[in-house]
């Protein structure tokens, strides 16, 4: 919308939704940290262009710290990959 938006990894399946709607509701860029590490997605960005000449971590922003560090699992890897079957199998 014209206030902004909350952007997305592909890579990260678990995301659940109460992150998204507590992001959607951030009035401010806001980026999350969890399991120690600050990530820039997802995140809340306001409406407009971002700086093209640096990492998204340089930005200013607000943290909402999340307690679920596994919900931001990147799957970047066969490794990774074989973790995140693994958490699926286990759901079902």
């Amino acid at each position: 919308g014209p206030d902004g938006c909350v952007a997305l990894a592909c890579d990260t399946p678990f995301v659940p939704p109460a992150l998204l709607r507590e992001l959607a509701g951030r009035p401010a860029r806001t980026f999350v940290r969890a399991g120690g590490r600050l990530h820039p997605l997802p995140g809340r960005y306001p409406a407009g262009p971002l700086p093209l000449d640096g990492s998204l971590l340089a930005l200013e922003a607000a943290e909402l710290a999340w307690p679920d560090a596994s919900a931001l699992l990147n799957v970047n890897s066969p490794a990774d990959l074989a973790a995140a079957e693994r958490r699926v199998q286990l759901r079902q």
